[in-house]
């Protein structure tokens, strides 16, 4: 039952927080969206794997007198047994100011979840984007991937400086989600679109052919092992796993793959966006490519967390697009209806699956 409240009060903090709905008072609703999204993972945080990794790294760093950051080098491509010299900063500053170690999980959760509000709301359709977040892992797995979901609610956040082709700000946000977990390192392959005006027509083909060739390789017809091109090892020291395909790390993110691979065809087919979209629509795409590869190689469903992102804000801005088709619009309402319906459960068996409220 406290999932139902949970879902509805979500729901009816996203609606009130639109602008468009109510003004100027909507900025009080998203803070209260923000500190309920927060609230989730902070008081959960003990059901998770690393909670205890966490809060043990969090009290060894306040104890610490030296960081050992000798240069900008060091911080940047730098890493101690607790983390990345920037996430070691934020929590030497939390600490100094007397920040508790249940305070600190708080702290993170807010942050992540304002950077994910901030984003999200740039676009139409908050309920139902809000909706898809907390069926997605994005959103759950915040208590136990601490470093890494804060780095991807800032990448998320930064995609709004490519867009607007400030090339500058962009990479300055990418040197600080580096700091907070190297395998941010990804978001460069955004850089290029603060540069790109050119349309999306003829780019689509090739993603078209990427994304094929992972469904190939995610049903075992095309033989994927990157474990020799140690493209994330390369950049940093001890994210080499990730190309390891021997190796899960225990989460699923199956239940996206599926709509992926349906809405990206749709997406090839129908999407005729411009502008300000292409940058989305190309992480869209690529987030399905990723998924895809992660059938075969699981700890890529780390990476691609950086592109899924874009799930919540991105299908229904599609699925809105191809309504506006009056031949597709009875169609597309009728898929949209087999979405909703299947993440209700999905957002059901992943509160489940843990029993997030068993520790009120």
């Amino acid at each position: 039952m406290e999932a139902v409240f949970f879902l509805i009060a979500v729901l009816f903090l996203a609606y009130l927080g639109d602008e468009k709905k109510m003004g100027k008072k909507a900025v009080i609703f998203r803070v209260l969206l923000i500190l309920v999204l927060s609230f989730l993972p902070w008081v959960s945080g003990e059901l998770s794997t690393d909670h205890a990794g966490y809060a043990d790294d969090y009290k060894s760093i306040g104890r610490m007198s030296n960081l050992g950051i000798e240069s900008v080098g060091d911080f940047l491509f730098g890493r101690m047994t607790e983390g990345e010299y920037g996430f070691v900063v934020l929590c030497r500053l939390l600490n100094k100011i007397g920040i508790s170690t249940s305070g600190f999980f708080l702290v993170i959760a807010i942050l992540t979840n304002t950077f994910l509000v901030k984003s999200y709301y740039r676009f139409n359709f908050p309920v139902f984007t809000f909706f898809l977040l907390l069926c997605s892992a994005h959103y759950l797995i915040q208590s136990n991937l601490v470093r890494q979901i804060l780095a991807v609610s800032i990448v998320l956040f930064n995609l709004k400086y490519a867009v607007e082709k400030d090339w500058k700000t962009y990479l300055l946000i990418c040197v600080i989600a580096f700091t907070i977990h190297h395998s941010s390192i990804v978001s460069l392959l955004f850089l290029p679109f603060c540069f790109f005006d050119g349309g999306y027509q003829y780019m689509k083909w090739l993603f078209a052919g990427l994304w094929i060739i992972s469904v190939l390789i995610a049903f075992g017809v095309v033989f994927l092992d990157l474990t020799q091109l140690n493209l994330l090892a390369g950049a940093t020291e001890g994210y080499d796993f990730y190309l390891n395909s021997e190796n899960g790390i225990g989460t699923s993110n199956e239940s996206f793959g599926y709509v992926y691979n349906f809405l990206i065809i749709l997406l090839f087919l129908f999407y005729k966006g411009e502008g300000r979209n292409i940058i989305y629509a190309y992480v869209f795409v690529l987030g399905a490519v990723f998924s895809n590869l992660s059938v075969a190689i699981p700890n890529l469903f780390r990476v691609s967390l950086y592109f899924s992102a874009t799930y919540p804000f991105f299908v229904p801005y599609i699925l809105s697009n191809m309504m506006s088709n009056r031949k597709l619009r009875l169609p597309i309402q009728g898929l949209t209806v087999i979405i909703v319906l299947y993440y209700i459960r999905t957002y059901f068996l992943l509160m489940s699956s843990a029993d997030y409220f068993s520790v009120l």
